[in-house]
């Protein structure tokens, strides 16, 4: 099976969790759909996608900009390594639902591994069900 490190993008642009959806929507680019969170120490702490930043602006449109990403971050929940195999990512999934997720040397932040990528290189017996109603887990949703 193939490895995280085969899949895995760079590592994302990141905000702190005190700082507002729009600083975050202003660092989404084509290459990263999403941003890392960190705390006031800059340790990562979680993720946010332009998915999920969507859906919360068409729920909540005009309270949306003033949320804090704090709020709306997806917290880490897996630490994945570039040596780990896709099934750890898959494993992930099935508990959680896709979403990206980070990947890490030893304490450094190295890249994401996006859903997408994972589940266009595994074979459809593999892949976990589609997610009922988890925001941020379908990057082709509206864009902001």
């Amino acid at each position: 099976m193939m490895q995280v490190l085969e899949l895995m993008s760079v590592a994302p642009r990141s905000v702190w969790v005190t700082q507002s959806l729009p600083d975050a929507v202003s660092l989404f680019d084509h290459q990263n759909p999403a941003v890392v969170v960190v705390d006031l120490r800059e340790k990562p702490v979680g993720v946010i996608t332009k998915a999920a930043i969507s859906h919360e602006a068409a729920r909540n449109p005009g309270r949306w900009t003033r949320t804090r990403c704090a709020h709306l971050m997806d917290p880490l929940t897996c630490r994945l390594r570039a040596e780990d195999s896709l099934e750890e990512a898959l494993a992930h999934y099935r508990g959680c639902g896709p979403r990206p997720l980070l990947v890490f040397d030893g304490d450094a932040l190295i890249g994401v591994l996006y859903p997408e990528y994972v589940l266009a290189a595994t074979p459809a017996s593999d892949r976990p069900p589609p997610p009922a109603g988890i925001p941020g887990t379908d990057s082709s949703t509206e864009t902001l």
